[in-house]
């Protein structure tokens, strides 16, 4: 909600429009933004002790994070077409909110489902900004995990073996630094997108796994410090795997 509540103040504020705090869309929290009626009956009763009140309110309305007077941003006149909005929410509620106002792209986490990611698809091409133009798959990066071994004195099992081993190592670090930092439920449905194998299997799982318009943003160095490792990495990957999908 606090994100929510900044990003209407940041598109607002660059639309040229000078506001408040209290020109801001009020937050309010109902039973049906919690999970459990336990989540529920904790808001309400600090509610209750907050107000000193045995009331029981259908929704809470929350005060403005930011507390501000009039204000804009200076300079009011900019290029917009050199603006490229990207909203990073899991959300499409904000995300539809965020394009009431301006052109907003979305971006994911790594772990999103397949399905989550094509339903966002589906939902923002009625929710995109027009000024934007019609909504396009490239406005939603997909973000891959790469761990490709194209060394030339190993063969192709090998080359599989030793970019398996580094993402099955990487990936367990990465799983254990999460614990805690994400909602839980994200987690329950995350899915695993390493892409990892030998310059022939990386070819095959890219084209698996993503559309042909995807755009993609690929992690060469994910836990993994060892400069010439990464650089061997995205050397292979352009050298042997880029031929390999342009073939396709």
């Amino acid at each position: 909600m606090i994100f929510r509540e900044a990003t209407e103040i940041f598109l607002r504020a660059l639309n040229n429009e000078v506001i408040a705090s209290s020109d801001i869309t009020p937050k309010t929290v109902s039973r049906a933004q919690c999970r459990t009626q336990e989540h529920w009956q904790q808001i309400v009763e600090a509610y209750q002790a907050h107000h000193n009140t045995i009331d029981t309110p259908e929704q809470i309305e929350i005060e403005p994070f930011w507390d501000f007077d009039k204000v804009g941003v200076m300079p009011f006149e900019y290029r917009k077409d050199l603006l490229r909005l990207t909203i990073g929410s899991h959300e499409f509620p904000v995300q539809k909110m965020a394009n009431s106002f301006l052109p907003c792209g979305v971006f994911n986490l790594s772990i999103t489902p397949s399905a989550h990611i094509e339903a966002t698809h589906d939902a923002m091409k009625a929710a995109y900004h027009p000024d934007g133009g019609p909504w396009r798959r490239d406005l939603l990066p997909r973000t891959a995990l790469v761990f490709v071994n194209g060394d030339s004195d190993k063969s192709p099992k090998e080359q599989s073996a030793i970019a398996k081993q580094a993402a099955e190592k990487a990936l367990k670090t990465y799983w254990m630094a999460m614990d805690g930092t994400i909602d839980e439920a994200k987690i329950q449905e995350a899915v695993n997108n390493a892409i990892a194998g030998n310059p022939q299997e990386v070819a095959a799982l890219l084209n698996t796994h993503f559309h042909q318009d995807d755009r993609l943003m690929l992690w060469f160095d994910f836990n993994n410090h060892d400069n010439e490792a990464v650089k061997n990495s995205m050397t292979s990957f352009m050298h042997d795997v880029v031929p390999l999908l342009e073939k396709q």
